[in-house]
């Protein structure tokens, strides 16, 4: 049978034919010695691995110049890609070519040999292994590789939840929620008026009547800024579904654009000022001859309670403007950069209160990624204490799609909404308070947490012991934990075996 391997997608064997293969017989150890007095010999301190080499021998035979340009340019890569090699099959390395590939070569033989660096040392499975629970139960795994590898533990939650947590067999813990909570000091929870995917018309959504803190041009009562025209629930500019605005404003009037307005109905104690936590995942890519301006506001009536706006005044330059408004008043306003705007895909507004403080995060999420999960790869965040907010009510959302008069308009679309009413009792321990349906990912290799595929770096608490969790050659036993007053979570455990 003839002998294959691959790199970064390609098949090697169509353009050369391998004599030979080295590789590493378990990872390359170094041990560190310490001179202890005047003794004879060394003391032990450690000993660590370093990465792995594969060197491939190979012949091509015939059109030699258009195959040597072939192979170095599936050879180039700038960053590791996955190698395979045929007498291996279901694993594969994460490989780079190192130094110069030099070919010796007569008229229609020639010669040569591929240096590969493997940083991590490790041949990985290609198939996935997965064990599955539910939280209070242990879940036994084997790792039948040769190496430790880093396992990405999924928690979805069957009801709400304060608390996930995951310990193992050797003393390991990882928590992502509150030790109250743990211990069962509070069982009190978070509610979720408003949640919307606008897949579909929303329940009870009403169109064009949207506070604003610009109603007119430029404070112009004689020219005054319309809310007209309407939505569209369809695939957006990414493919997802979303609401998206379809602009009746012609050359008349100045800013106009549809609206949307959802109620937020108040808490179960009564309640419409108590703390909470919105956040909008919207779609807004302008360029240099777009124009347009987004708003979303939480109310109070028919006035702005919280308000972020989005804009691009300019027909001349990309702009992503942005303003943070309480009531009536600005109290920010900045330019997101290139690299904070990202290169397409969906934004994130986030607005959240406790007590007197009230955060405001703006992030662009990234896309997804085979293996992993989303999460936002930037954000702004600003913060203000303001004694007046603290009894400030907060009863409707909305949005507002702006374009200038007939011009370009910048593309813009909502893509997700949701709001919670969040007990102020456990607002510093707010990530860590779950709704039935969320997903809480924690991957032990990158050493992040995300909660329905966005990244919060706010859920990690001091003492997670990251390392503990890579999971040994062998068996190891995981536990889930969940707060003792919730229905389990149902867990999962996904892991590449992987061999020195």
């Amino acid at each position: 049978m003839r002998y294959t391997w691959t790199f970064n997608g390609t098949d090697m064997s169509t353009m050369l034919i391998t004599t030979e293969v080295t590789r590493d017989i378990g990872p390359n150890r170094t041990g560190t010695f310490q001179q202890v007095g005047v003794s004879n010999g060394r003391r032990f301190m450690r000993l660590t691995a370093d990465m792995a080499t594969i060197k491939v021998a190979a012949t091509i035979i015939d059109d030699m110049p258009s195959k040597r340009r072939a192979i170095a340019r599936a050879l180039t890569t700038s960053e590791p890609a996955m190698l395979t090699f045929s007498d291996e099959p279901g694993l594969y390395y994460l490989a780079i070519t190192d130094g110069q590939v030099s070919m010796s070569e007569t008229y229609s033989y020639g010669e040569f040999d591929i240096t590969f660096k493997v940083p991590d040392g490790v041949a990985h499975a290609i198939d996935t292994s997965v064990a599955t629970g539910t939280s209070g139960a242990p879940i036994t795994m084997s790792n039948t590789g040769t190496a430790p590898t880093a396992p990405i533990l999924t928690a979805t939650m069957t009801s709400e939840n304060g608390l996930v947590a995951w310990t193992n067999d050797r003393g390991g813990a990882l928590q992502f929620g509150s030790p109250d909570e743990l211990d069962g000091v509070t069982k009190q929870k978070s509610e979720r008026p408003l949640s919307v995917s606008y897949a579909a018309e929303p329940t009870g959504v009403i169109y064009n009547a949207a506070a604003t803190n610009y109603p007119n041009y430029n404070g112009d009562v004689s020219r005054p800024n319309k809310q007209q025209g309407r939505i569209d629930y369809k695939v957006d500019y990414t493919g997802g579904q979303s609401a998206v605005p379809y602009f009746a404003n012609g050359n008349t009037g100045d800013w106009g654009g549809p609206s949307v307005f959802l109620p937020i109905g108040v808490n179960s104690a009564g309640s419409k000022t108590d703390n909470f936590v919105f956040r909008t995942r919207f779609y807004f890519e302008s360029s240099v001859t777009k124009q347009g301006r987004l708003e979303i506001n939480l109310q109070n009536g028919d006035e702005v309670a919280y308000g972020f706006v989005i804009r691009d005044s300019s027909a001349s330059e990309e702009q992503y403007k942005c303003e943070l408004w309480i009531r009536d008043k600005v109290y920010a306003e900045f330019s997101l950069t290139k690299a904070q705007v990202g290169k397409g895909g969906y934004k994130q507004v986030t607005i959240s209160k406790l007590g007197s403080v009230v955060q405001f995060e703006i992030g662009h999420v990234a896309q997804a990624q085979s293996g992993t999960a989303n999460g936002l790869d930037r954000s702004v965040i600003k913060s203000f204490t303001l004694d007046n907010i603290s009894d400030l009510p907060v009863d409707g959302y909305s949005a507002w799609f702006e374009r200038y008069r007939d011009k370009e308009h910048v593309l813009m679309a909502l893509n997700n909404t949701r709001f919670d009413w969040v007990n102020v009792d456990y607002w510093k321990d707010l990530p860590n308070r779950f709704a039935a349906g969320d997903v809480v990912t924690a991957d032990v290799g990158q050493k992040r947490v995300y909660v329905n595929g966005i990244e919060d770096a706010t859920l990690q608490t001091v003492g997670d012991q990251w390392e503990s969790f890579l999971l040994p050659a062998g068996e190891t036993i995981i536990q889930p934990v969940a707060s003792e007053w919730a229905d389990p979570f149902q867990a999962k455990v996904e892991y590449r075996e992987a061999w020195y």
